[in-house]
């Protein structure tokens, strides 16, 4: 008998904006706006919209340094 060892999930590098979304905890709207104001930056794959885990990273990150609240 051979026994595989556990593997550790893949963590994404870039989100959906419906996941990013769920991730942030924020609704899909809000996110849309922020991705329109410019506040998180987004970019295109084969015609998908993605959000990277950097630029999600860094909003809260922003946020929580100035103790801003999300438009």
């Amino acid at each position: 008998m051979s026994f595989e060892e556990p593997q550790s999930p893949i963590t994404p590098l870039a989100y959906r904006p419906g996941e990013a979304a769920k991730l942030i905890n924020i609704s899909r709207s809000l996110l849309y706006r922020l991705m329109a104001e410019g506040e998180i930056p987004t970019f295109m794959v084969a015609g998908c919209r993605l959000i990277s885990r950097r630029a999600i990273e860094e909003y809260i990150s922003t946020r929580e340094q100035t103790g801003q609240q999300a438009a």
